[in-house]
Parts: C-alpha cells; sequence; structure tokens
C-alpha cells in the first residue's frame, strides 16, 4: 500500500495505518488505562477517519518536506554556511522552539476561530507552559526533569506539544483524555508520540531534526502550518464519516454522504469501499472551508516573505535553481492541503 513509503517527516502523515492500528492503535483497545474517560467505539470510529485523513493527505502533498529539506542540503554543498557559534545554538532552546510554533498556532487559530464563527468547530490554543510529573521523584529518588506542555484542542481530538531537555513530542490523541495527559494519570503508553522534533548534530552543523532530516528555525512557519492544517484537517471530519462503525482490516465500510435538498425525499446513495481504500473527496463544512481560505492567504503570504528572506541571506545564483517560491507555494499548499476540495465540488452536497 502507498502509505507504507510515508516519511518520517510528513508530519500527522507519519501515523501511518500499520502503526495506526498496530503499536498506536492497540492502546485505544478495551483494558488500558484511559479506558473510563474514552468509549472503545468512539476511540475506534476515530481511527478509521485518522487512517483516512492520512492517507488522503499523503496523496496530495508527495513529501513535500523531504524535497525541500533534500533542496536546502543541495544548497548547503554549493554555499557552505558560516559555522554556527555555541552561544548562539545555546539561545534556541526547547522553550523558544516551542514559543515560535505557538506563535504561528495563535495566528492561525484566531485567523481560523474569527472566520469560523457559528460553527461547532472551535479551536482552543494554550501556549507552552512548565510542568512537572505529579511524582517528582524517580524511583532511585532523583528528581525527575521538568517539561513543557502546549496544545491545541476542539471538541473531539486535541494535539499536545510536550518539550523535554532536547526534543519535543508531537501528541495526537481525543480530548477526552487531555486532562488526564496533562496530569500524567495518561501516558507515552497509552498514546505513544506521532514524531519528536529532536536536537541535533554532527561535525559540520548543530540544530534540528525531525527523523533523519535537518529542519532550520527559518523553517518552521512552514512546520508550523503542516502541522496546524493536519489537525484542523483531522477536526473538521464532516458528520459523512463522523458515524462510521468499527471495522475490522477486513471489513468494508458504507460512507453515507449529505442528501443535498433536491433529493431530501429520495433514498440517500451509499459508496461502499474497502478500508484500505480513499474516499473520492472529503467534504469540507462551508464555513471551515471559508475560514481555511482566509488562513491560507496568510501562510502563503509569511511563506513567501520567508523565501525572500532566505534567497537574499544566501546571496547565491544557484538559490534559483532550487528555489522558484511560485512553485514551492504551490508545491506546499499549506493550510490549502487540507481542503482538498474546491467551493464547486463542496456546493452540490450542500444545495
Amino acid at each position: 500500500m502507498e502509505s507504507e513509503n510515508i516519511s518520517q517527516v510528513d508530519l500527522l502523515a507519519s501515523v501511518t495505518p500499520e502503526n495506526a492500528s498496530g503499536s498506536f492503535g492497540k492502546h485505544w483497545d478495551s483494558g488500558t488505562r484511559h479506558e473510563p474517560p474514552v468509549q472503545t467505539d468512539l476511540a475506534n470510529h476515530h481511527q478509521t477517519i485518522l487512517n483516512l485523513l492520512v492517507e488522503t493527505r499523503e496523496s496530495q502533498n508527495q513529501g513535500w518536506l523531504g524535497d525541500l529539506a533534500q533542496q536546502v542540503e543541495h544548497i548547503n554543498k554549493e554555499t557552505p554556511s558560516k559555522p554556527v557559534e555555541p552561544e548562539t545554538y545555546g539561545r534556541r532552546t526547547i522553550l523558544k522552539l516551542m514559543n515560535k510554533i505557538f506563535d504561528d498556532f495563535e495566528l492561525f487559530s484566531t485567523q481560523f476561530n474569527e472566520t469560523n464563527s457559528g460553527s461547532e468547530l472551535f479551536i482552543n490554543c494554550s501556549r507552552p507552559e512548565t510542568r512537572r510529573p505529579s511524582s517528582e521523584l524517580a524511583g532511585d529518588g532523583t528528581m525527575l526533569p521538568l517539561y513543557m506542555d502546549g496544545y491545541l484542542a476542539t471538541r473531539n481530538w486535541s494535539l499536545l506539544l510536550r518539550g523535554t531537555r532536547n526534543k519535543i513530542k508531537v501528541f495526537v490523541f481525543p480530548s477526552e483524555v487531555l486532562l488526564g495527559f496533562r496530569s500524567s494519570t495518561v501516558g507515552e503508553s497509552d498514546f505513544p508520540p506521532l514524531f519528536e522534533i529532536a536536537r541535533a548534530k554532527d561535525q559540520n552543523r548543530r540544530g534540528w531534526k525531525i527523523g533523519d532530516k535537518w529542519i532550520s528555525h527559518d523553517q518552521l512557519p512552514i512546520l508550523s502550518a503542516q502541522l496546524f492544517s493536519d489537525f484542523v484537517r483531522l477536526a473538521a471530519t464532516p458528520p459523512a464519516y463522523a458515524d462510521i462503525p468499527a471495522q475490522t482490516a477486513t471489513e468494508s465500510m458504507e460512507i453515507e454522504p449529505p442528501p443535498s435538498a433536491s433529493a431530501a425525499n429520495d433514498a440517500p446513495a451509499t459508496d461502499q469501499i474497502q478500508s484500505n481504500e480513499l474516499p473520492k473527496q472529503v467534504l469540507l463544512d462551508p464555513a471551515v472551508l471559508e475560514a481555511c481560505k482566509v488562513i491560507s492567504i496568510v501562510v502563503d503570504q509569511n511563506l513567501h516573505r520567508l523565501l525572500q528572506q532566505s534567497k537574499h541571506s544566501i546571496e547565491t545564483k544557484q538559490f534559483d535553481q532550487f528555489y522558484d517560491i511560485q512553485q514551492l507555494i504551490e508545491k506546499l499548499g499549506a493550510l490549502k492541503s487540507f481542503v482538498g476540495t474546491t467551493s464547486e465540488q463542496i456546493a452540490p452536497a450542500n444545495r
């Protein structure tokens, strides 16, 4: 299946159906510590939806971050960068990194909520706070390290970033367990991280890595936008997918699209698809779609500014060979990527 080739750096798409239904999904089965606040049926519904969104999103984005990283590495070979001073790197702490990501999250959340007023989809953005595990002492009596938690939350889903000394772990789980996760009554044994942003260094440089890909500090707005887009797409799952029954890997599922007003008295049509196949399109609420368009404008502007600044800082003729700004903007799509359908495609289902 194509999803087996999903890159680790493709953010939420790093949750492949294999590990979603395996090591990640098994923690949502009955008998786990978080069973009381989360119904197994609801978890299975959400997991099925997540699998569909991950596969659909991967087909749209085609691992753009991996391509971008390769371009940056190629440019670095052509134009060696100045050595990074230790104190400069030291200032880029995990807290500063998380604050930069949540600066973007706050902007996106505010714009999205203002544009999406009147809809049930509201995104709560909570900036990073320093916390300590509920038990401050480890088994050997040593002090457990502090960590920082910041999160995005909707009625059904939460996305939490947890910063430790050398890395940021990214989690997604049903909002019913957010309090338990933050109070350490639910932890990584229940919901393993989707991916990590880790401090890294080699003989020539220091910085951040996701999987085996180097990520520059200036690329954070792109990462923030992509992560936010994935989360909103998950949170904006349309009603047509909200009632999917729990399925085994060999069972098929029926998805009933919302009936149009002109066919309200007609028997609704259904599409029979296998659990390892993708829906033709994901229909979003028009209000959500409009909010997404507003965010995409902000992202495009920031991305254009970011790349222009990078172009001036590199000051090499080779830059244009690898960074055609307009093509890159079209390729990334940022928040446009999770819309998936145009207004014309959505209109027939909402007339």
